[in-house]
């Protein structure tokens, strides 16, 4: 459970990490 909770919270940021880093802008 935790370790999904861990990849839950890793998903979120890079999803907000990776259009402000990423080429996806």
């Amino acid at each position: 459970m935790i370790s999904i909770h861990s990849q839950h919270q890793l998903i979120t940021v890079l999803f907000v990490v990776a259009p402000e880093q990423g080429p996806y802008r």
